[in-house]
């Protein structure tokens, strides 16, 4: 929307509220508080004034607060809807959104002008018909209606709005009775739910009505939607409506399909209601208006005829018409009725008639609803329609028959005719197969298609649709005799059509038109033996005196009798129509001496045409009007009479004789009732049984009709009763039961019915017609003997207990009150107490709880369930899986009713005889255990342990253990039974074929195995008899052998020396963790100096090359040596003499030595022979040759192989020098010595004497004699055999502080060549150099440092020199640095920089585009040992600690600083709680929250991620202008860039999850060359992504992760710079 016109919107909104007399916020704001209350009590007042006025005039025009919403409705369908049709694809809809106390209205349209939005602000001005030039103005500023307190006037709000849409929103009245507002806005929303999908029928542009209902949060709990869409032929219509419930996932989908014709009537008086306008009044526009009618079908296409509301806009009213009709009407003031005065109105109706026709002529095209259109037509007899809608009726009628809308019986024919030219075949007219008997006349084609049904015939002839008349019918008898071929000269014609022609034709005699009887005598319907055919001469009275003269007789009415019933004695076939002669002649001269033996013989023709049919020997049918009889139930197996004989009965000859049907049933035997028992009595009639069968609706009604006639042949006849008490009846709810299994819905039944179950459960309650009564109930005491039951007896509850586990899916956790199973068990057990037959009625309740009816509630973590009785015991363990344990179960889950358990557990124990449980039962449930495959070795030891507790015959036991192998074993991942006799008890080893419980269960089952299932030991004999049975290929290796203990072996108990003297020396041949298991008995038998820890020798030889002084302080043993010494004494050693001053003064004189110089040689003597193996390098060598009085100790200087020696092989060594005499060659090992000795070379120094005290080591008196001048990383001695000549001129100065304090000390320092340069970046690395000791003139001291080719440049000042630094002493940690100002550590020409410095500096200068020139080769005077000490942990917090704090640093400085960034926001890493050492970060907290990445940004403003895209990390087309959330991870090294870096299982899926989700970016940022001034950083944007592209290389376990060869070739090096 521009600008200017979205001013102007806001301008119009602001005016109109204005002159409403709205005042907004800022002018209340400018008030004082009195003031504002005071100008708001008068705008109340006013707006109650005002508001109680509009309000009355509401009530009086509607009574019916429905028709607003059906007033917005038709607001919003005069809308113009262009924009959300062209520009967004929508169809137009209107949505209302109810709460709880307001509603809003939302619309898709292109919006207000603004005479319309004048309009609906001020009452009595409209603009609804003003269509032209409706402002299409984009979504924007959009009309928010709200409704003031106490009035209906409209005032707009201004409200940004998405898309175009319109929103108006209602508030609800809030003053009043709370009741009565609450009984008005259900009916508000009742109204809402009610709204029905057949409006969308009348409104011309909405295809959706949707309705929310929303609580007062704006959660969603109900929505309907109703939509309309095109059929899948013309003129057809579907409505849509769907219903969503609170939880979603109820949705009712209903459709509804509709034939919709459209009309234009012309002609019209204008609207009474409505003032036209002067182009109105000058175009005549008022006189048209659409008339829309609406006909409901089904989606088979077949009418739905229920009355329809008449639509003017808006539902008016409903008269009656099985359509909906719409139409511009004037309607009453209320819009609840049509005015019938209109003049309008009366023009209408001819329109309605006319789209009436219309819509006829259309449904005539459809293939079903053409012969069924007539269903709608409005039924002429009903005396409801008042007079102005009877003129619409009388109208459809006259132009309906008027109309060609029939369809002819023969397509061939002209097809489609009016009614009044169209004629009804009556049944009279129609052969055996309804067809008419004579076919119609081409050229006058006369009969309807017979496509039309009955029903709808009979409405067509309320319409003028006449039968055929018999001047019509003598036409087709003439085109016939005429017709080649003849239907009635053809001598295929069967006598059947001939009978139905005659019938036909005869029929004209009896009726009093003579000119009828004429138009048959001329016909030639008489067939002569020539072949011709003629009309029938008349009989004259001369003819009649011939006949007589030449001897014709004539005949009594008896004798003739005899001739006629001595026709049915010769047994031959009679014809139908002879057939019906005689039958009249004998009833028309029955004497009344004659009885029914009289007609024994006589028989008749059926229906379908079956003659010779002799009713007193096979059951033959009267037409019946009952509702049970033969004909109402449609049993079209049964034969009826035919036809011929009943119409046109003849009149009785006497006024005392039996009428015509009367006399039928009572002497020829036809039959007016069914049978229940068959004719021979043996069997209940088949039509009976198909009743049952087939109709099982009318199934008791026969049989109560019935009784009375034949019940007594039934109920004394117990087979018969049998066979009728299995039929199946219907009950309620449509299921079917066997009638012995029913009961009379007595009301008495029914109310013990609703105690003992839900309203869902279905109970056999036989389903009677008419319902049963208290008054009618005795009309069914006929079912008695048939087993319905009728009292509260024990059948009752034992049905009921069946029903209501059928009903429930036979699933016991879906009953609800569980405890009515209960109440109906103590009825149960009440019957049984009190009946005089208990035993029997015991005995029917077994066999009936057999079944699985006793039921077993939910209780703890198993669900409720069905069982059988013999499957229960009275109390027993819970988890039981053969026997279900019912005694603590009802008693816990019925605790509040325990009178009623008490009754119910004696019912179980007296009635059911349930028992508790034995040892049987857990030895039958170790078999049901056993059969399910049972792998739960917990569980079976519980029932072991409960027959061990369990009173038992011990010999019966065994054999069900022994017989059924109950014994559960399970090892090596295979589990089985077997028997006792299969097992041993044996705390030792195992023996072959027998299975050693000892390892399966514990200790406490072993009485239970040994005395009950006799279980036999373990003893020596067996072991000794197993042993000597083994045979070399038994064993574990092939050449093994069984040999003495005196023979010469050894034991593998270390992996590696077992390796290397495998296949040389003959070794025992067990498993190191056998050797393990096995070291008690290999220590009782004095084996344990086999071991070949003990007889290995190892000899350390030093070979020449570079050594260190020790870097860690706590591997120097001269700081240690008084604690040596106290070990020494405390274990005796030998070499401690008198006070041990001597052993003290040799440790205090030692050194300690770094190299990789260490080799060794491995020896073992076996049988004569020495065998060697030599080490590439081995962990200590001890010089303790005594030349210059010290001990020598030399360690690896690999990192790795330090780690070993310092916690493995320098204690042992150093335990064992202890321990030895030095007059011997080797002492041997402690294991006490050397654990203590572990603890006292990795202890700090302040630690030492504590942990000597708690290890109890004894105190000496020697006195320890501090260390002066002494520093860590000088040697005070050079090794004899490692001499080098001192390069000239190559002594530096350096003031290095004595680790202690104290003053400065000159010591010299060897010149280091600079390190090679990194290839991955511009910054230098600088490597730990080794220096060789050399020998010096008395003088001076040798020195072991870490020096630099030149002074420690300062990271603040570029260029600017400072003085070579401090080597920085461990135990200051990795941030910590010397206080300046500290005048203990000497003078100094600058304080000192600690590596924090220097990565706040680097970082800084990372982002400095003005740095030009790389770095140069100076060095951080720091030091992986002298930063982290020997601790691999420690370094590694310590490396990633400093790496975290160079990524944020250098974050902190880029130019424009990233927006909110701080460390209590971004930095989540748990190791930043490490940089809080430095003075600048001592506010530093650690992290308490959940750590996901190291660092973590919301870039808001866009600046970091423009960086990014500039740096080439991020592509712009993607990423500009978004804000995306960053997910930092920082990886650190002190090696080269290329180095493979790690990420745990957690990082790598929390990576792969940040780097999924939309708008995030996950970077590793790649921090190197830690420890020098050259550190860097590269960025990894998107690792995921780069994993993919092959320039990261993932792999598995713990996801090492290093830069592809590929990428490492490529100039891009990813940083910030």
């Amino acid at each position: 929307m521009p600008e200017e016109e979205k001013a102007r919107a806001k301008k119009l909104v602001e005016s109109i509220a204005k002159d409403h007399g709205h005042l907004g916020e800022h002018v209340y704001a400018k008030m004082d508080a009195e003031t504002r209350r005071e100008v708001e009590e008068a705008f109340l007042k006013k707006d109650e004034i005002i508001g109680s006025s509009v309000i009355t005039l509401a009530k009086n025009l509607y009574t019916k607060d429905v028709r607003f919403i059906f007033e917005l409705l038709q607001n919003a369908d005069d809308n113009q809807f262009s924009i959300s049709r062209d520009e967004w694809g929508d169809d137009p809809e209107l949505v209302f959104r109810v709460y709880p106390d307001r509603i809003v209205v939302l619309c898709n349209e292109d919006g207000f002008k603004e005479t319309h939005l004048l309009a609906i602000c001020n009452i009595g001005q409209s603009s609804r018909k003003e269509q032209k030039d409706i402002l299409a103005r984009r979504a924007s500023v959009l009309n928010r209606f709200s409704r003031w307190p106490g009035k209906t006037i409209f005032s707009p709000e201004d409200e940004e709005m998405p898309k175009a849409k319109t929103k108006m929103t209602f508030y609800l009245h809030e003053g009043g009775d709370m009741e009565a507002r609450e009984a008005q806005r259900k009916e508000i929303a009742d109204q809402f739910r009610d709204l029905k999908p057949k409006m969308l029928l009348f409104l011309k542009q909405l295809r959706c009505v949707a309705v929310t209902f929303l609580d007062s949060e704006g959660n969603e709990e109900e929505k309907v939607i109703r939509t309309i869409e095109e059929g899948d032929g013309p003129h057809r219509a579907v409505l849509e409506e769907m219903r969503t419930g609170k939880s979603r996932k109820k949705v009712e989908h209903k459709r509804y399909h509709y034939h919709v014709t459209r009309e234009r009537a012309h002609g019209l008086a204008r609207n009474e209601n409505r003032n036209s306008s002067v182009e109105e009044e000058r175009t005549q526009a008022y006189g048209s208006a659409d008339v829309v009618l609406a006909f409901p079908v089904s989606a088979a296409c077949v009418p739905i005829t229920k009355p329809q509301d008449i639509f003017a806009f808006l539902p008016v009213c409903q008269v009656g018409f099985n359509f909906l009709v719409h139409t511009d009407f004037v309607t009453l003031a209320n819009r609840e009725g049509v005015s019938t005065t209109s003049q309008r109105n009366r023009s209408l109706r001819k329109g309605i008639a006319n789209a009436f026709v219309t819509a006829v002529y259309q449904m005539c095209e459809h293939p079903q609803l053409r012969y069924l259109w007539m269903r709608y037509l409005p039924i002429l007899s009903d005396n409801r329609w008042d007079p102005f809608w009877r003129v619409v009726v009388d109208m459809l009628k006259e132009q309906v028959a008027g109309a060609d809308v029939l369809f002819c019986r023969y397509q061939l024919l002209s097809s489609i005719r009016s009614i009044e030219r169209l004629r009804h075949v009556t049944p009279s007219f129609r052969d055996q197969h309804g067809d008419p008997l004579l076919d119609d006349i081409a050229s006058q084609p006369l009969y309807v298609s017979k496509c039309y049904e009955l029903k709808d015939v009979e409405i067509l002839r309320t319409y003028g649709l006449q039968d055929i008349k018999f001047s019509e019918i003598i036409a087709r008898v003439e085109a016939d005799l005429k017709r080649i071929p003849s239907k009635m000269k053809s001598p295929e014609t069967d006598s059947n059509w001939h009978m139905r022609v005659a019938n036909r034709l005869i029929h004209t005699f009896s009726e009093n038109h003579a000119s009828n009887r004429q138009y048959v005598r001329e016909l030639n319907i008489l067939p002569l033996s020539d072949g011709r055919w003629i009309r029938s001469p008349p009989v004259t009275l001369t003819r009649r005196r011939l006949f007589a003269a030449i001897g014709v007789q004539s005949l009594t009415s008896s004798q003739v009798r005899s001739l006629v019933l001595r026709k049915y004695d010769d047994q031959r076939p009679i014809p139908l129509l002879a057939s019906t002669s005689y039958l009249r002649f004998l009833y028309l001269t029955h004497p009344k001496n004659h009885s029914s033996t009289n007609y024994s013989s006589v028989s008749v023709c059926d229906s379908k045409m079956v003659v010779g049919l002799v009713p007193q020997r096979e059951d033959v049918y009267l037409p019946d009007t009952t509702a049970y009889g033969p004909s109402s139930l449609g049993l079209s197996f049964v034969p009826f009479i035919h036809e011929n004989y009943l119409n046109g009965p003849p009149e009785r000859p006497t006024a005392d004789s039996a009428l015509w049907e009367d006399w039928l049933y009572r002497y020829i035997g036809l039959r007016r009732h069914l049978r229940l028992v068959s004719k021979d009595g043996s069997s209940i009639s088949k039509e009976c049984l198909f009743v049952a069968k087939n109709l099982p609706s009318k199934f008791l009604g026969l049989l109560k009709s019935l009784w009375p006639l034949e019940g007594s042949k039934v109920a004394s006849n117990d087979s018969l009763c049998r066979s009728l008490s299995a039929c199946e009846v219907m009950c309620e709810g449509s299921k079917m039961m066997k009638l012995q299994s029913t009961f009379l819905p007595i009301p008495g039944l029914r109310q013990l019915r609703s105690r003992f179950m839900e309203n869902a459960e279905s109970f056999p309650f036989l389903k009677l017609e008419p319902p049963l009564t208290e008054a009618n109930a005795s009309r069914w005491d006929f079912l008695d003997p048939l087993g319905v039951g009728r009292k509260d007896d024990l059948s009752f509850y034992l049905a009921i207990l069946r029903w209501i586990k059928s009903e429930n899916g036979g699933c016991a956790y879906r009953i609800q009150r569980s405890s009515r199973i209960l109440d109906i068990y103590v009825n149960i057990h009440a019957k049984c107490v009190s009946s005089n037959t208990r035993e029997d009625d015991e005995k029917r309740v077994q066999n009936e709880l057999h079944d699985s009816l006793l039921f077993l509630p939910k209780c703890d973590n198993r669900i409720a369930f069905w069982t059988s009785p013999n499957r229960c015991v009275l109390n027993g363990p819970s988890d039981m899986m053969s026997f279900d344990p019912i005694d603590q179960t009802y008693k816990n889950v019925f605790a509040p009713e325990a009178q009623a358990v008490n009754t119910v557990m004696q019912f179980f124990q007296d009635t059911l005889r349930i028992s508790s449980s034995s040892w049987r039962n857990h030895v039958a449930d170790l078999m049901e255990l056993k059969k399910a495959g049972w792998t739960d070795q917990g569980r079976i030891s519980s029932r072991y342990e409960r027959l061990k507790s369990q009173p038992t015959e011990t010999k019966s036991i065994r054999n069900d253990f022994e017989l059924h192998g109950l014994v559960f074993v399970a090892s090596t991942g295979d589990t089985s039974w077997i028997k006792p006799s299969e097992c041993l008890w044996s705390t030792g080893t195992e023996i072959r074929g027998k299975t050693n419980l000892a390892t399966q269960y514990g200790p406490e089952l072993k009485d239970f195995f040994l005395d009950m299932l006799g279980v036999t030991i373990l003893n020596l004999s067996m072991v000794f008899d197993e042993l000597m049975s083994l045979v070399a290929e038994q064993t574990t290796v092939k050449k093994a052998q069984l040999r003495a203990s005196n023979t010469e072996f050894a034991i593998a108990d270390r992996k590696q020396l077992a390796e290397m003297f495998r296949g040389k020396v003959k070794m025992l041949d067990f498993t190191m963790k056998e050797v393990c298991d096995l070291n008690p008995f290999l220590e009782w038998a004095g084996l344990t100096n086999r071991y070949l820890s003990n007889i290995v020798k190892d000899c350390p030889v030093l070979d020449s090359g570079e050594k260190w002084s020790v870097s860690d302080p706590r591997f120097d043993i001269r700081r240690k040596a008084h604690g040596i010494v106290r070990i020494a004494t405390h274990f005796k050693s030998p070499r401690v003499q008198g006070d041990g001053k001597s052993l003290y003064d040799l440790l205090r004189a030692s050194t300690t030595w770094e190299t990789n110089c260490i080799s060794s040689e491995l020896s073992i003597e076996m049988d004569r022979s020495c065998h060697r193996e030599k080490r590439g390098q081995s962990e200590v060598y001890i010089d303790d040759s005594g030349t210059l009085q010290c001990l020598k100790i030399y360690i690896p200087h690999d990192e790795r192989t330090q780690d070993v020696a310092i916690q493995h092989t320098l204690p042992e060594k150093l335990a064992q020098w202890l321990m030895s005499d030095p007059s011997r060659e080797k002492g041997t090992i402690n294991v006490h010595v050397v654990g203590i000795v572990k603890g006292l070379l990795n202890a700090r120094m302040s630690s030492v004497a504590t942990i000597l005290e708690m290890a109890g080591m004894v105190d000496i008196d020697l006195q320890e004699t501090p260390l002066e001048e002494e520093n860590f990383g000088v040697a005070s001695a050079t090794p004899p055999d490692r001499t080098e000549p001192v390069i000239p001129n190559a002594t530096v100065n350096h003031l290095v502080p004595s680790v202690f304090g104290g003053s400065m000390t000159t010591l010299p320092v060897r010149p280091v060549t600079p390190a090679a340069t990194a290839s991955e970046s511009t910054m230098t690395t600088l490597v730990r150099r080794p220096v060789t000791p050399a020998t010096t003139s008395s003088n001076s001291t040798d020195v072991v440092i870490w020096g630099q080719e030149t002074p420690l440049t300062d990271p603040l000042s570029y260029g600017s020199p400072s003085p070579a630094a401090r080597q920085i002493p461990p135990s200051q940690g990795y941030f910590r640095f010397s206080d300046p100002f500290n005048t203990n550590e000497g003078p100094s020409p600058r304080p000192e920089r600690n590596l924090a410095t220097c990565l706040r500096s680097t970082a800084a200068d990372a982002n400095d585009p003005t740095r030009s020139q790389p770095w140069d080769a100076s060095f951080v005077p720091f030091t992986e040992t002298s930063l982290f000490g020997s601790a691999t942990q420690d370094r590694d917090t310590m490396v990633g600690a400093a790496g975290e704090l160079f990524v944020f640093e250098m974050l902190m400085v880029l130019d424009p600083a990233l927006s909110d960034f701080s460390w209590e926001n971004n930095w989540k890493s748990t190791i930043r709680r490490h940089v809080s050492v430095h003075p600048d970060y001592a506010d530093l907290t650690p992290w308490r929250g959940t750590e996901t990445v190291d660092l973590e940004y919301k870039d808001i403003n866009g600046m970091f991620t423009t960086l990014l895209i500039s740096k080439g990390h991020l592509i712009a087309a993607k990423w500009q202008g978004k804000k995306p959330a960053y997910y930092l991870e920082v990886k650190s090294t002190p090696s080269a860039c290329s180095t493979s870096f790690f990420m745990s299982g957690t990082q790598y899926k929390k990576m792969k999850k940040y780097s999924s989700e939309e708008n995030s970016i996950y970077i590793i940022f790649r921090v190197f060359n830690i420890y020098w001034q050259s550190i860097d950083a590269r960025l990894y944007v998107d690792p995921i992504e780069l994993e993919r592209e092959g320039r990261l290389e993932f792999s598995a376990d713990r996801y090492s992760v290093r830069p592809s060869s590929l990428w490492q070739r490529e100039s891009h090096t990813g940083s910030l710079g």
